[in-house]
């Protein structure tokens, strides 16, 4: 009888002890996730000064939250004779998460909107400095004027070959 009691004696230890290291893991995981989202915040400047040095380029804080590519874009440009075309990749940058949908649900309108544009141009005025910088601002702004969600904040270029 003896026996079975210093036995029961061990087993209720045993389970105060996994009892305490349920509840110790309960309090000490929130504290370290607590700690850790505090030393992100605490430390974002130097963290981001090493990336900085390490890559080489900068994180800006004012990059946009959304940044969505289009399918290629081919188009025939306006010069003289329709040989020379365009084969474009663009993608839209945007803050608002709305935004996002709405250019998923108007794809279309917008692409087509871009060909427009794209078509109105001519090699001259794509070749020439700032002319690039000058179509993605025109592009902007009637971007802008169609979509009712948001605004688009940049617009980038991933290729832009012209032939």
């Amino acid at each position: 009888m003896v026996a079975k009691t210093e036995q029961e004696v061990q087993e209720t230890n045993e389970k105060a002890q996994g009892s305490r290291r349920k509840k110790l893991l309960l309090i000490l995981i929130p504290v370290l996730l607590l700690a850790a989202v505090a030393c992100g915040f605490l430390f974002r400047k130097p963290l981001m000064a090493l990336y900085q040095e390490y890559f080489g380029q900068a994180i800006s804080e004012n990059e946009a939250a959304y940044v969505v590519p289009l399918r290629e874009f081919t188009v025939n440009l306006a010069d003289a004779g329709g040989r020379r075309y365009l084969q474009t990749t663009i993608c839209l940058a945007f803050d608002d998460k709305k935004l996002n949908k709405e250019i998923t649900r108007r794809e279309t309108e917008i692409r087509s909107t871009i060909i427009a544009l794209l078509r109105s141009k001519k090699v001259a005025q794509l070749q020439e400095p700032g002319g690039m910088e000058a179509l993605a601002e025109e592009m902007k702004a009637a971007l802008n004027k169609l979509l009712n969600g948001g605004a688009i904040r940049d617009i980038y270029f991933d290729t832009f070959l012209i032939q």
